[in-house]
């Protein structure tokens, strides 16, 4: 009398099959995420570069210090908190923020938990940049001063 089944060995030999199968789909999809916030966050460190230097060219802000200050509300920016976002709300639609995981610390959370990009001028230019984990300075653009 023959039986029908499966034997534990071919059972076995399917989970191992599917569990490298689901192993490798975990790693791509995480390559895919990982890609996906590299280029997004290169798309809005560029509009970010594009649009403080047309802010810049027609006087909406200007440098005092090491901050961005928007003379028209007497404001003064260190980085892309809520404040910068809502005085120039004009300017931006969307809040730009830091997607990268090594961007994402407590050296580069505002009050309000969202991470944000840095300012500081050196060499006559603006620079953009967040604190990696280790507090070293990661300056992700570079902006021409008028």
């Amino acid at each position: 009398m023959k039986q029908r089944g499966v034997t534990i060995v071919e059972l076995l030999i399917t989970i191992v099959v599917m569990a490298i199968i689901a192993s490798i789909s975990i790693i791509t999809v995480g390559n895919i995420i990982r890609n996906a916030r590299e280029d997004v966050d290169e798309y809005n460190q560029q509009f970010l570069v594009d649009t403080l230097e047309d802010m810049f060219l027609d006087g909406t802000i200007e440098m005092k210090g090491n901050n961005i200050y928007h003379p028209e509300s007497g404001k003064s920016f260190s980085g892309t908190g809520r404040v910068f976002y809502r005085e120039l709300e004009g300017y931006f639609g969307n809040r730009i923020f830091p997607l990268v995981e090594e961007a994402q610390n407590n050296y580069n959370k505002t009050g309000d938990g969202i991470w944000r990009y840095r300012f500081r001028q050196k060499n006559g230019d603006l620079e953009i940049y967040y604190f990696n984990d280790d507090k070293d300075v990661v300056i992700v653009a570079t902006v021409d001063i008028p």
